[in-house]
């Protein structure tokens, strides 16, 4: 065994220094090499020689190339194949090294045509080869020279379409993805190319699905490879103009500073201490210096290469780009970076319009950029306060591209800028809002957020009653009969429908003239924090038709429940769940008089705020016509169960944990829809099977007692002298007749 490792360890030492020479393996070095390891494999060979041909296989290091026949004899071997100095291979040696069963190692491999590449790339088994290899073999495979034909459909860079009709087929990106193997990215690229009638989108409350048609779907299926080639063309032709754009942009900049007397690499190091500098808190200090003070070549540094979009924004040239950069990494410390770079276009396009006030005319590629042409402009957290104060105030017809947080309050002058946004404005980080500002947002047009509000003054509540849009105040607490209020309660509830929901989680007081405003509201209605509902608001809501949710009442008169009784619709008194407030109740304890009054409520009556209740007050509860909802009750007496089991319509217990036999044998009696926890169903279940075998005891008793009886009153039979058998008959008691 020493000896075999010495021989094999001068082998490997001479395959190393025959690696700097070309050597070619040819056809009778394959067929000896081929037999050598059958021989080692054999049962004759010693078990170390079989060992070593299992783990290492057939080692033919230190060929270079190799002739087409000698590929074919290895073909016909069954496990690793080493040929880790093989720097080419031809066609037909591919072809055959494609048939061999077992891992191949070709660690050097060079020189091979596209042919042989997706040849070898067939192999059933694994091959190990250099990643260059790899990677031009993913490129073969994605965008292959055989560009496909182009669908009929592909017309002047558009897919034009017949109009679907209305009982077209639709077809989600999951869909098609699922069963058709298209890729997310490549479903949504698609769809910038399809006409409007051939896209929906559908809302299925927590998030929106885009669909196609069939038709258009069946298009992307059939004709893939030819879209993915117009896709991957468009992204490396992106990619280029990216690149060229990048070096226009440093090449006038160059000639800007020259004019100036500084070089384009004195330039950029300005603009990166300028970054540097706004990072450290100094932003005010960086605002004012770009907007006073002769600083025209320090304008002109920053806009190299800046453009309008179509839209009406500023398009940051790199100069701007780097700035951004710059203060981005600094400022922030993210680890996205793909978010970075978008936050860095928005920082620069922000110093960028800054510096746009102050240079007039600006020559740059597309024509002259001036003030007068920009639409929009983008807002970050950062930059709203220095925009403000410098740009959009001088600017009336400029809006801002999107709402940047806010804070607790408004800087000076910002409700009138934010006003102008086109869309939903959420502003729900403000805590206080001044009459003034209310009256500048109420001329926004859009759904207005002002969920952070406390508490609004009657003024403020009726400069926002003029807003044309939803207005959405959920964190006020309290809504009292002033006209202010009333005028807002009113534009709360204008135009709703069925499906909405308005939601009022902090409120805790509410007078009768608003409650009787809201009433009139179509949807849902929450009022997740009232402390306590009087029975004048009581009656006013009561009027409701829809959704009724009270919660966090800390108790319920009679005189109101009876009021409120009234609903029609869905009832549900819930504890507090709102997030506007910390805590919420323990329960309740429902008074008899008020289960008598709540009892008249017909529908769903949701009482899970009760904690408590006595055996008279459940035995009016199941009179309720209707599903009720008691899972605040953590425990229940007999009494209360046995009450609770007559009740008709639907049951919802599930707070109860622990359940005696008793309440468990009054439970496994309830004969509709019960809701319980797993420990109580398991509990009521034990009890219903006890009472399954007690009832087929007691029928089997029965059918036994009746067994006798018959058998008691059969006929006997008696052997006469003759041998006969006869009958016993006995009289019908009722007529005295004798009879068999």
């Amino acid at each position: 065994m020493v000896r075999f490792k010495q021989s094999v360890t001068r082998s490997l030492r001479t395959s190393k220094l025959a690696r700097v020479k070309s050597k070619t393996l040819t056809h009778g070095t394959a067929k000896k090499r081929l037999a050598a390891v059958i021989a080692g494999l054999s049962a004759s060979a010693t078990p170390a020689r079989r060992e070593h041909y299992k783990v290492y296989g057939l080692c033919l290091d230190g060929f270079t190339s190799i002739e087409d026949a000698a590929a074919g004899v290895l073909a016909g071997h069954k496990g690793t194949l080493r040929l880790q100095d093989l720097t080419s291979l031809s066609d037909d040696a591919a072809e055959f090294l494609s048939h061999h069963e077992g891992h191949l190692h070709l660690w050097a491999l060079r020189d091979i045509s596209d042919r042989g590449l997706l040849t070898m790339a067939g192999r059933a088994r694994s091959i190990s080869w250099p990643g260059a290899l790899t990677k031009r073999l993913k490129k073969l495979l994605s965008d292959p020279k055989d560009k496909a034909e182009a669908p009929r459909e592909w017309v002047d860079q558009q897919i034009v379409l017949a109009h679907p009709g209305q009982k077209a087929f639709w077809r989600t990106q999951s869909y098609l993805s699922k069963h058709k193997g298209i890729p997310t990215s490549l479903f949504k690229w698609f769809t910038t190319l399809l006409p409007e009638a051939h896209l929906r989108e559908v809302d299925l409350g927590y998030y929106k699905v885009q669909e196609m048609t069939e038709v258009a779907a069946g298009l992307l299926v059939a004709h893939r490879a030819f879209f993915e080639d117009v896709r991957s063309s468009g992204t490396r032709k992106k990619g280029q103009q990216r690149a060229t754009k990048k070096a226009g942009d440093l090449k006038a900049l160059g000639t800007v500073a020259a004019r100036a007397g500084v070089s384009a690499e004195d330039a950029l190091e300005k603009h990166r201490r300028i970054a540097e500098l706004a990072a450290t808190g100094n932003l005010p200090l960086v605002a004012e210096m770009l907007t006073s003070g002769d600083g025209s070549w320090l304008h002109e540094t920053l806009l190299a290469g800046v453009e309008i979009s179509k839209e009406g924004r500023l398009v940051p040239g790199e100069p701007l780009r780097r700035l951004g950069r710059a203060y981005i990494k600094t400022q922030y410390k993210f680890s996205n970076e793909r978010e970075q770079a978008a936050l860095a276009r928005l920082f620069g396009e922000a110093v960028g319009v800054l510096a746009l006030t102050r240079t007039s005319v600006s020559h740059q590629r597309g024509g002259a950029v001036r003030m007068e042409k920009l639409k929009s402009v983008a807002i970050l957290p950062d930059t709203f306060a220095m925009l403000v104060e410098h740009v959009l105030r001088a600017y009336p017809a400029l809006r801002p591209w999107n709402i940047p947080v806010t804070g607790a309050s408004l800087v000076t002058g910002a409700a009138e800028i934010l006003a102008r946004y086109r869309g939903d404005l959420d502003l729900g980080d403000l805590e206080q809002l001044a009459s003034d500002e209310a009256k500048a947002l109420a001329k926004h047009h859009g759904e207005l957020n002002l969920d952070g509000l406390t508490q609004v003054t009657d003024d403020v509540a009726m400069a926002l009653a003029q807003h044309r849009g939803t207005v959405s105040i959920r964190g006020v607490k309290s809504l009292s009969s002033s006209p202010g209020y009333i005028a807002l309660a009113k534009t709360l509830v204008r135009d709703s429908q069925e499906e909405e929901v308005l939601y009022l989680d902090a409120l805790e007081s509410l007078s009768a003239e608003v409650a009787a405003v809201l009433s009139r509201f179509s949807g849902r209605l929450v009022l997740a924090s009232i402390n306590n509902l009087p029975e004048e608001s009581a009656a006013a809501l009561g009027r409701h038709k829809g959704i009724l949710e009270i919660g966090g009442l800390a108790s319920l008169s009679t005189v109101a429940a009876r009021a409120i009784a009234d609903h029609k619709g869905e009832l549900d008194f819930a504890p507090v769940t709102s997030t506007f407030l910390s805590g919420g109740s323990n329960g309740v304890t429902l008074s008899d008089a008020t289960a008598e009054a709540l009892s008249r409520h017909v529908g769903v009556l949701g009482l899970n705020i009760v904690s408590r209740m006595s055996g008279k007050a459940a035995a009016a509860l199941s009179a309720h016509k209707g599903s009720i909802s008691l899972s605040g009750l953590v425990g229940v007496s007999d009494d209360v169960a046995k009450h609770l089991s007559k009740h008709k319509g639907g049951l919802d217990l599930s707070g109860l944990e622990k359940v005696s036999e008793t309440v468990a044998e009054f439970l496994a009696a309830y004969d509709d829809e019960l809701l319980l926890s797993p420990k109580a169903q398991a509990a009521v279940l034990r009890a219903r099977k006890k009472l399954d075998r007690t009832s087929t005891q007691r029928v089997d008793a029965a059918t036994g007692r009746h067994r006798r009886l018959v058998e008691k009153s059969a006929p006997k039979q008696q052997t006469g002298k003759s041998g006969k058998k006869m009958e016993t008959v006995s009289a019908n008691p009722k007529t005295g007749r004798m009879g068999k």
